[in-house]
């Protein structure tokens, strides 16, 4: 690589409260004051500026006004000012009800071929000109067809770029265009075509038109079958057809599973083998326990080969008694087939989840032993310590657990391990309990159990574990390639002027640097820029490879301070500490505004669809568009702050247990919570006892278990930071009360 081809960035740090630290930049030479605390200066209001506040105030003329200059103006980031361009030119034309305005936007699009152009901005200006070419299409229709048609042709050429349900609007429009001009066999192609994408009611009862105008409305008689039934197979299925009509569960169930006994092969043997779990299912979660009961006696007569797969499914759906019965007979069949491993796991952990340790422990064993190369051997081991502690077998888990922690690729559940070794060797009067103790502090410092032992070896009162302040100066080679460099300019023009989400999609393409201090020094930049997930990434990964780096100043990056006021006011609303809500934000996106999940959650508290509406009727918030309301911080910390309270309600008070069934959802942790005596208890008497929290790793989803630890963690972590910088060092002591989580919630 020739050296004109890259750009050197040497960051220099020093971390210290009386003397600021300066950031160098070579090979210019240029200077510029940092301090560790500071935020980004308040941007001008530069058109920049002004265009992204008009937007977000929905002032849609202002934005587009500001928009066509900026395109000239900033032409480094001319691509996020089309985004914004686009959007804000279709909501001033609906607004307005004339196109001009987003006819004017695309065709400032389509002039320049470089918005095509690969980059962090590509999908998001993609999908507005398809939302802006879809509203011009639909406005169009009544009035000017020619140019309907052009959108029609437009978006099919670029069917790629659309979602499905696009393409079947798209197709609809086209069926509509088609009869306007009586051209009934087009129509009927394209209302055709809309439906083979999608279905729609709306559609179907347009097709219906064309066709009854064609004189087509009347559909062929379906074709009789040829197939000649046996006479007692076509009973049943006469018998199956009547009782899905009627709505029968136990008689479908009966004649279901009888049906696949007596014509495994049958016509309808694939249809009844799913209907099975789906018609238990809907019976569990009736939670009538005579029906249930009742349902299992009728599936258990199946072939184990069928029992296998449903056992699967309803383990996998949370049905962990259904699993374990269905399992346990599977296995009678298929102890010695390559299935046994599979239906052990399922039994062993089905049998943990509902609290019967002593068969969680048989398949256990018994998997460990007849299969300890399989894929679930680490997560075995360790549910079965737990399950050792839970009968009062200390010396076994402790040989269970130090087993584990010498198997391969035990990351998930190490720590978690060494914890309950200690409390293991603890319970035996072992002194090696104080070693593995040392040896989590050392390297898990601010891991919840981390933080736990800490306070059980200091009595409940702790400051902050490491030091405060960072006294060498910090320095990082960082390297940039020329669009490299050109990318760290669009993030700093970005976050300068307020376009926050389009800086954090931008910062997530620069390299990251490999060393630890060039780590904490580029975190130290996203974080006053407020790009804080990469910022809490790299702090966590710095302190990794560099334990003298998790002192005070450099993990404060990764503890976000952003939405002060209004965090306060809607957690005090609630009855909570402003500390909970600001770690579960925390948590849930990295105070990221504009987070989205694998599983479609929105926004800083990460609000899923079905949440956000139900949570809008309860409030009374009118008008919420999904997902942009979830977006706004105020919106989204007001509606995630009461689900969190709400769910802390149903669980008794319990912090804990609201905050897994806000991950987990309410109806998982309840059925989880009623087959467990020991935790259900805990919503009537609060305890941070540890082997009341134990249920922290029984959790059937992992998931879960680490969001509750981290969530407590970071309340933790908020709370010492908050003390640390008091003079007197008594005073950095915070004193914790024997329910850690007791102060999250206000009293009434």
């Amino acid at each position: 690589m020739k050296n004109s081809q890259k750009v050197l960035i040497i960051f220099a740090l020093l971390f210290s409260i009386q003397s600021k630290a300066q950031l160098i930049v070579e090979p210019l030479s240029a200077k510029f004051p940092i301090d560790s605390k500071a935020k980004v200066k308040k941007a001008k209001p530069t058109s920049l500026a002004l265009q992204k506040k008009a937007e977000s105030e929905s002032r849609w003329a202002d934005c587009v006004v500001q928009a066509k200059a900026n395109l000239k103006k900033y032409v480094s980031v001319k691509h996020w000012v089309m985004s914004s361009y686009l959007l804000c030119a279709k909501e001033q034309s609906a607004a307005n009800k004339t196109l001009a305005a987003v006819q004017l936007a695309v065709k400032t699009f389509e002039k320049d071929a470089d918005f095509r152009s690969e980059g962090p901005w590509k999908d998001s200006l993609s999908d507005l000109l398809i939302q802006a070419r879809m509203h011009i299409l639909e406005n169009s229709i009544k009035g000017d067809q020619k140019l309907a048609w052009a959108e029609v042709d437009y978006l099919l050429a670029n069917e790629q770029l659309l979602e499905r349900s696009q393409t079947a609007k798209v197709y609809m429009h086209a069926g509509e265009l088609a009869q306007n001009k009586a051209q009934l066999k087009a129509a009927q192609n394209y209302f055709e075509e809309s439906l083979a994408r999608q279905d729609s009611k709306q559609v179907r009862d347009k097709l219906g038109s064309v066709l009854f105008a064609l004189g087509e409305d009347k559909k062929p008689a379906a074709k009789e079958s040829t197939e000649v039934l046996p006479e007692a197979e076509e009973k049943f299925e006469n018998r199956v057809r009547l009782a899905s009509k009627d709505d029968d569960n136990i008689s479908l169930l009966e004649d279901s599973v009888q049906y696949l006994l007596n014509y495994p092969n049958g016509r309808r043997a694939r249809w009844a083998h799913d209907k099975v779990p789906e018609i238990y299912l809907n019976i569990s979660d009736k939670n009538t326990e005579g029906a249930r009961e009742q349902a299992l006696k009728i599936i258990l007569r199946s072939d184990s080969s069928r029992l296998l797969e449903w056992a699967k499914i309803l383990h996998r759906r949370g049905e962990f008694v259904g699993g374990l019965q269905l399992s346990e007979k599977a296995l009678l069949a298929q102890s010695a087939s390559t299935n046994a491993a599979v239906l052990l796991y399922i039994a062993g952990r089905s049998a943990a989840f509902v609290g019967n340790y002593v068969k969680a422990q048989k398949y256990f064993e018994q998997y460990i032993s007849q299969h300890p190369a399989a894929e679930d051997i680490v997560e075995v081991h360790f549910r079965l310590g737990l399950v050792y502690l839970r009968q009062t077998q200390a010396s076994s888990a402790i040989v269970t657990f130090e087993k584990l922690l010498t198997l391969k690729k035990i990351d998930r559940y190490e720590l978690s391990s060494m914890y309950w070794m200690v409390r293991s060797l603890q319970a035996t009067n072992n002194p090696r309990a104080l070693t593995i103790t040392d040896e989590i502090l050392k390297r898990y410092p601010f891991s919840y159990y981390g933080l736990r032992l800490l306070m059980e070896r200091s009595s409940g009162k702790i400051a902050w574990p490491t030091a405060l302040e960072q006294k060498q100066v910090l320095k990082s080679n960082y390297y940039l390639l020329n669009f490299e460099k050109k990318a760290y300019a669009r993030v700093t023009l970005l976050a300068e002027n307020n376009w926050h989400k389009e800086a954090l999609l931008e910062a997530n393409t620069l390299p990251i640097p490999r060393d630890a201090e060039g780590k904490v020094l580029l975190a130290q930049k996203l974080s006053q820029m407020q790009i804080f997930p990469g910022a809490i990434r790299m702090i966590n990964d710095a302190g990794d490879i560099n334990p003298e780096l998790r002192s005070l100043d450099v993990i404060n990056l990764s503890l976000p301070d952003a939405h002060r006021n209004l965090l306060e006011a809607e957690a005090i609303k609630q009855k909570l500490n402003p500390v909970l809500v600001k770690s579960l934000i925390r948590q849930e996106s990295a105070f990221s505004p504009y987070a989205v999940s694998s599983s479609k959650a929105y926004g800083l508290m990460q609000l899923i669809g079905p949440t956000a509406q139900e949570v809008a009727g309860e409030i009374g918030l009118q008008n919420l568009k999904m997902p942009e309301s979830v977006f706004q911080p105020d919106i989204n910390i007001r509606m995630g702050s009461f689900y969190i309270s709400k769910m802390i309600s149903q669980f008794g008070g319990n912090v804990p247990l609201g905050l897994a069934a806000y991950n987990a959802g309410p109806t998982r942790m309840r059925i989880f919570v009623r087959s467990r005596p020991e935790v259900q208890s805990q919503t009537e008497k609060f305890s941070s006892d540890p082997w009341d929290e134990m249920w922290f790793d029984e959790i059937p989803w992992f998931e879960t278990s680490f969001y509750v630890k981290a969530i407590l963690r970071n309340s933790i972590m908020y709370k010492l930071a908050d003390k640390a910088r008091m003079t007197n060092p008594d005073e950095r002591l915070v004193a914790f009360d024997s329910v850690l989580w007791a102060d999250l919630v206000l009293k009434q």
